[in-house]
């Protein structure tokens, strides 16, 4: 029998599962709200039936990950439950602006535009590089912007730690698999 999905309004450890945000092959993920944490908050529920172990392998890479960065281009890490718990997940604030991938439906940004992102981005690669980490699946679905009060676009926070590698921990992608992983291998 394949594990049970959690669903909206269902709670998890104290977290009020909100609507569904994405639902992938790999992991769901709802909005979700906790007493403890007064921040909006998200919640990744990884897919643990079928027989790719990468699914396995990516969840635990940014459960080990996600808790050792900070700093304002990464979600704060809130909580995580592992493979022996009865549900397995991975709580984070959520990051309320728009992804890069919504921002490319309005092409064509002005040059200054471009620059503007493009130095946003570079930022946020240098903060998690500096922290040890690479981040290894950098496409715009997996680049938010933290809202601002004028409406603009704030500081790029990367998202999605699954295939990333730090310096300091085993990279159990490498040494699980012999083929590329992620968006484009």
């Amino acid at each position: 029998m394949a594990p049970r999905r959690p669903h909206q309004g269902e709670t998890v450890d104290g977290f009020t599962l909100g609507r569904p945000m994405r639902e992938s092959g790999m992991a769901s993920v709802f909005e979700a709200t906790h007493p403890d944490h007064p921040i909006p908050l998200v919640i990744k529920f990884p897919h643990l039936e079928g027989t790719d172990a990468a699914h396995i392998v990516s969840f635990e890479m940014e459960q080990m990950i996600l808790p050792r960065l900070t700093g304002p281009h990464v979600p704060r890490f809130v909580a995580a439950a592992g493979f022996e718990a009865p549900q397995t997940y991975l709580a984070m604030e959520r990051i309320t602006g728009p992804n890069l991938e919504s921002c490319l439906r309005h092409l064509p940004l002005s040059m200054e535009e471009v620059a503007a992102v493009g130095a946003k981005v570079a930022l946020a690669l240098a903060a998690i590089h500096r922290q040890r980490v690479t981040h290894l699946d950098v496409k715009p679905a997996n680049i938010l912007f933290r809202e601002t009060p004028d409406g603009l676009r704030g500081e790029a926070v990367l998202i999605d730690y699954g295939l990333a590698h730090h310096g300091r921990l085993p990279d159990l992608i490498a040494e699980e698999f012999r083929l590329p992983y992620g968006s484009a291998p």
